[in-house]
Formats: structure tokens, sequence, C-alpha cells
């Protein structure tokens, strides 16, 4: 996987769990 990717992903994730805390 390269890094972009993963990072791009992490942020979708913490996008996600931000969203469902607020």
């Amino acid at each position: 996987i390269l890094k972009r990717d993963t990072l791009v992903i992490t942020k979708a994730g913490v996008e996600a769990l931000e969203a469902r805390l607020k």
C-alpha cells in the first residue's frame, strides 16, 4: 500500500470518527 493511500484512508477514518462524536 502506498503511503499516500494510507494517509487518505486514515484521514477519511478520522473524519468519520469525528463526525460520529459530533
